[in-house]
Protein backbone atom coordinates (compact mmCIF):
# COMPACT_ATOMS: atom_id res chain seq x y z
CA UNK A 1 0.00 0.00 0.00
CA UNK A 2 1.68 3.19 -0.98
CA UNK A 3 1.15 5.75 1.51
CA UNK A 4 0.80 9.30 0.34
CA UNK A 5 0.76 13.39 1.70
CA UNK A 6 -0.17 16.21 0.12
CA UNK A 7 0.85 19.22 1.72
CA UNK A 8 -0.54 22.63 0.56
CA UNK A 9 -2.43 25.34 2.20
CA UNK A 10 -5.29 25.42 -0.98
CA UNK A 11 -7.64 23.22 0.01
CA UNK A 12 -9.29 23.43 -3.56
CA UNK A 13 -5.75 22.26 -5.10
CA UNK A 14 -5.69 19.78 -2.45
CA UNK A 15 -9.23 18.39 -3.02
CA UNK A 16 -8.62 18.09 -6.57
CA UNK A 17 -5.49 16.25 -6.54
CA UNK A 18 -6.72 13.90 -3.67
CA UNK A 19 -9.78 13.82 -6.30
CA UNK A 20 -7.60 12.51 -9.08
CA UNK A 21 -5.45 10.40 -6.85
CA UNK A 22 -8.36 8.36 -5.48
CA UNK A 23 -10.16 7.70 -9.03
CA UNK A 24 -7.11 6.23 -10.30
CA UNK A 25 -5.53 4.40 -7.54
CA UNK A 26 -7.16 1.79 -5.45
CA UNK A 27 -3.93 0.72 -3.77
CA UNK A 28 -2.97 3.89 -2.02
CA UNK A 29 -3.55 6.14 1.28
CA UNK A 30 -3.92 10.00 0.93
CA UNK A 31 -3.58 12.29 3.56
CA UNK A 32 -3.49 15.48 3.22
CA UNK A 33 -2.06 18.62 5.76
CA UNK A 34 -2.62 22.24 4.98
CA UNK A 35 0.11 23.64 7.05
CA UNK A 36 3.37 22.51 8.36
CA UNK A 37 2.27 21.92 11.99
CA UNK A 38 -0.41 19.58 10.35
CA UNK A 39 1.79 17.19 8.38
CA UNK A 40 4.76 17.62 11.71
CA UNK A 41 1.65 16.08 13.06
CA UNK A 42 1.04 13.48 11.01
CA UNK A 43 4.44 12.53 10.51
CA UNK A 44 4.61 11.47 14.58
CA UNK A 45 2.36 8.84 13.67
CA UNK A 46 3.23 7.26 10.30
CA UNK A 47 6.02 8.29 7.42
CA UNK A 48 5.28 8.18 3.80
CA UNK A 49 6.43 7.19 1.04
CA UNK A 50 5.18 10.07 -1.56
CA UNK A 51 4.98 13.52 -0.68
CA UNK A 52 3.24 16.43 -2.81
CA UNK A 53 4.75 19.76 -1.23
CA UNK A 54 3.53 23.38 -2.36
CA UNK A 55 6.87 25.04 -2.59
CA UNK A 56 4.86 28.13 -0.43
CA UNK A 57 2.41 26.93 2.60
CA UNK A 58 1.67 30.42 4.29
CA UNK A 59 4.38 31.47 5.74
CA UNK A 60 6.26 28.53 5.95
CA UNK A 61 8.38 27.10 2.45
CA UNK A 62 7.52 23.71 0.89
CA UNK A 63 11.53 23.82 -0.25
CA UNK A 64 12.89 24.00 3.15
CA UNK A 65 10.40 21.13 4.88
CA UNK A 66 11.78 18.94 2.09
CA UNK A 67 15.04 19.39 3.44
CA UNK A 68 13.60 18.49 6.90
CA UNK A 69 11.97 15.29 5.31
CA UNK A 70 15.01 14.25 3.53
CA UNK A 71 17.17 14.54 6.91
CA UNK A 72 15.29 11.75 8.53
CA UNK A 73 14.21 10.17 5.35
CA UNK A 74 16.54 9.36 2.46
CA UNK A 75 14.02 7.05 0.72
CA UNK A 76 10.96 8.60 0.90
CA UNK A 77 9.94 10.42 -2.57
CA UNK A 78 9.31 14.35 -2.68
CA UNK A 79 7.61 16.25 -5.29
CA UNK A 80 7.42 20.03 -5.38
CA UNK A 81 4.00 22.47 -6.57
CA UNK A 82 4.83 24.54 -7.38
CA UNK A 83 4.48 27.89 -10.19
CA UNK A 84 8.38 28.81 -10.29
CA UNK A 85 11.27 27.57 -12.58
CA UNK A 86 11.72 24.39 -12.24
CA UNK A 87 15.89 24.90 -13.01
CA UNK A 88 16.05 27.11 -10.32
CA UNK A 89 15.34 24.23 -7.56
CA UNK A 90 17.11 21.18 -9.11
CA UNK A 91 20.05 21.57 -7.18
CA UNK A 92 18.24 21.95 -3.61
CA UNK A 93 19.04 19.77 -0.93
CA UNK A 94 15.79 18.22 -0.86
CA UNK A 95 16.82 15.99 -3.80
CA UNK A 96 12.95 15.86 -5.64
CA UNK A 97 11.98 13.31 -7.93
CA UNK A 98 9.89 15.49 -10.16
CA UNK A 99 8.17 18.68 -9.79
CA UNK A 100 4.23 19.73 -10.89
CA UNK A 101 3.31 23.05 -12.10
CA UNK A 102 -0.33 24.86 -10.96
CA UNK A 103 -2.60 23.86 -12.52
CA UNK A 104 -1.94 20.22 -11.96
CA UNK A 105 -1.91 18.30 -14.87
CA UNK A 106 -4.05 15.00 -13.87
CA UNK A 107 -1.65 12.84 -16.26
CA UNK A 108 1.51 14.01 -15.14
CA UNK A 109 0.14 13.48 -11.36
CA UNK A 110 -1.07 9.85 -12.68
CA UNK A 111 2.58 9.14 -14.26
CA UNK A 112 4.84 10.25 -10.81
CA UNK A 113 2.37 7.97 -9.05
CA UNK A 114 2.90 5.25 -11.17
CA UNK A 115 6.61 5.34 -11.59
CA UNK A 116 7.09 5.72 -7.52
CA UNK A 117 5.00 2.06 -7.58
CA UNK A 118 7.60 0.62 -9.68
CA UNK A 119 9.95 1.84 -7.92
CA UNK A 120 8.75 0.27 -4.97
CA UNK A 121 7.48 -3.30 -6.78
CA UNK A 122 11.22 -3.75 -7.59
CA UNK A 123 13.40 -3.31 -4.31
CA UNK A 124 15.73 -6.38 -3.42
CA UNK A 125 14.57 -8.02 -0.44
CA UNK A 126 17.41 -10.22 1.39
CA UNK A 127 15.57 -12.98 3.40
CA UNK A 128 17.53 -13.77 6.91
CA UNK A 129 16.26 -16.18 9.60
CA UNK A 130 15.81 -14.81 12.96
CA UNK A 131 14.64 -17.02 15.98
CA UNK A 132 13.16 -19.88 13.63
CA UNK A 133 11.43 -16.63 11.84
CA UNK A 134 12.27 -16.01 8.00
CA UNK A 135 12.28 -12.25 7.46
CA UNK A 136 12.79 -10.23 4.08
CA UNK A 137 14.92 -7.32 4.32
CA UNK A 138 14.67 -4.34 2.19
CA UNK A 139 18.61 -4.24 1.25
CA UNK A 140 18.57 -0.60 0.59
CA UNK A 141 17.12 0.00 4.21
CA UNK A 142 20.26 -2.33 5.53
CA UNK A 143 22.90 0.96 7.08
CA UNK A 144 25.49 -1.57 8.26
CA UNK A 145 26.54 -5.19 9.47
CA UNK A 146 28.26 -6.20 12.04
CA UNK A 147 29.68 -9.60 13.10
CA UNK A 148 29.85 -10.57 16.83
CA UNK A 149 30.08 -13.86 19.14
CA UNK A 150 29.95 -15.95 15.69
CA UNK A 151 26.19 -14.09 15.08
CA UNK A 152 25.81 -11.13 12.58
CA UNK A 153 23.89 -7.79 13.39
CA UNK A 154 22.20 -5.59 10.76
CA UNK A 155 20.83 -2.17 11.58
CA UNK A 156 18.58 -0.78 9.20
CA UNK A 157 16.78 2.31 8.93
CA UNK A 158 14.23 1.02 11.53
CA UNK A 159 15.28 -2.15 12.83
CA UNK A 160 18.25 -3.91 13.97
CA UNK A 161 17.97 -8.00 13.40
CA UNK A 162 20.67 -10.42 15.17
CA UNK A 163 20.90 -13.80 13.37
CA UNK A 164 23.31 -16.88 13.08
CA UNK A 165 24.55 -16.30 9.86
CA UNK A 166 28.28 -15.45 9.19
CA UNK A 167 28.90 -12.05 7.87
CA UNK A 168 30.66 -13.55 5.21
CA UNK A 169 27.81 -15.54 3.86
CA UNK A 170 25.26 -12.76 4.04
CA UNK A 171 26.87 -10.45 2.05
CA UNK A 172 27.43 -12.79 -0.88
CA UNK A 173 23.59 -12.25 -0.77
CA UNK A 174 24.52 -8.55 -1.16
CA UNK A 175 24.97 -6.30 -3.95
CA UNK A 176 27.94 -4.31 -4.94
CA UNK A 177 26.96 -1.30 -2.70
CA UNK A 178 27.75 -3.41 0.60
CA UNK A 179 31.02 -2.45 0.82
CA UNK A 180 33.22 -4.03 4.13
CA UNK A 181 35.23 -1.23 6.19
CA UNK A 182 36.77 -4.31 8.17
CA UNK A 183 36.66 -7.83 8.82
CA UNK A 184 33.73 -7.13 11.48
CA UNK A 185 31.77 -4.81 9.39
CA UNK A 186 30.07 -3.98 6.20
CA UNK A 187 28.19 -0.62 5.34
CA UNK A 188 25.69 -0.04 2.81
CA UNK A 189 27.36 3.00 0.53
CA UNK A 190 24.55 4.40 -0.43
CA UNK A 191 23.98 5.87 3.16
CA UNK A 192 27.94 7.64 3.46
CA UNK A 193 27.51 10.84 4.41
CA UNK A 194 31.64 11.92 5.09
CA UNK A 195 34.63 10.10 5.64
CA UNK A 196 36.62 11.38 9.04
CA UNK A 197 40.43 11.23 8.74
CA UNK A 198 43.01 12.31 11.89
CA UNK A 199 46.50 11.49 12.75
CA UNK A 200 45.23 8.45 14.32
CA UNK A 201 42.12 7.15 13.44
CA UNK A 202 40.15 6.62 10.16
CA UNK A 203 36.82 6.57 10.37
CA UNK A 204 33.01 6.95 8.26
CA UNK A 205 30.28 8.08 9.01
CA UNK A 206 26.77 7.18 7.68
CA UNK A 207 23.06 8.21 7.81
CA UNK A 208 21.90 9.34 11.31
CA UNK A 209 25.38 10.24 12.80
CA UNK A 210 26.65 6.83 12.25
CA UNK A 211 30.01 6.24 13.48
CA UNK A 212 32.26 3.62 12.27
CA UNK A 213 35.79 2.54 12.43
CA UNK A 214 37.80 1.80 9.49
CA UNK A 215 40.31 -0.98 9.69
CA UNK A 216 43.98 -0.38 8.26
CA UNK A 217 43.48 -3.28 5.43
CA UNK A 218 39.47 -1.76 5.12
CA UNK A 219 40.59 1.37 4.44
CA UNK A 220 43.24 1.05 1.93
CA UNK A 221 40.68 -1.22 -0.50
CA UNK A 222 37.51 1.11 0.85
CA UNK A 223 38.29 3.40 -2.17
CA UNK A 224 38.98 0.70 -5.44
CA UNK A 225 35.60 -1.19 -4.09
CA UNK A 226 33.81 2.21 -4.11
CA UNK A 227 34.50 3.13 -7.19
CA UNK A 228 33.81 -0.30 -8.65
CA UNK A 229 30.30 -0.18 -6.81
CA UNK A 230 29.20 2.85 -8.87
CA UNK A 231 27.69 1.99 -11.90
CA UNK A 232 30.05 2.81 -15.44
CA UNK A 233 28.65 5.85 -17.38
Amino acid sequence: MLRIIVLDDDKRQVNNMVSILEKSFNNIIVDTALSVAEIDKKRELKEYDLYFLDIEIGEDSGLEYGVKIRNTNKIADIVFVTSHDQHALEAYNARPLDYLVKPVEEEKLINIVKEVQRKINSKKYVVITEYYHKIAVIMEDILYLESFSKKTKIVTLKDEYIINEPLKSIHKRLDKSFIPISRSQIINSLYITSILKDSKWKRIELYKGIILDFSKQGYREFFRLLAESRPSK
